[in-house]
């Protein structure tokens, strides 16, 4: 009842304009076992950071099967962005 609450409270706040709406990439997280309100902000990604690569690397180095799995998703990832890419373009001309 407590997230349905908040969340109303966002709904009511951006029809009527008034007060300040969450932004995304930030929330409230209620401990109640603790007490304790704790705002939460985004974490940056790993993608591209020195920590994700040394990360993605100390991961393949120990699990191979992780690797293959992580190169077959990536190609899949690029054969489905050129399919659309192509369908996009032959639909615009």
């Amino acid at each position: 009842m407590l997230c349905a609450g908040a969340a109303g409270t966002e709904v009511v706040k951006l029809v009527t304009g008034r007060g300040t709406p969450a932004r995304a990439g930030r929330g409230i997280y209620f401990d109640l076992l603790r007490n304790r309100v704790l705002n939460l902000k985004a974490t940056p990604s790993l993608r591209g950071s020195l920590r994700g690569r040394f990360l993605r690397w100390a991961a393949f180095r120990r699990m191979p099967a992780i690797r293959r799995m992580h190169e077959s998703e990536m190609l899949d990832r690029s054969t489905s962005n050129r399919e659309t890419t192509a369908v996009t373009a032959t639909l615009s001309t």
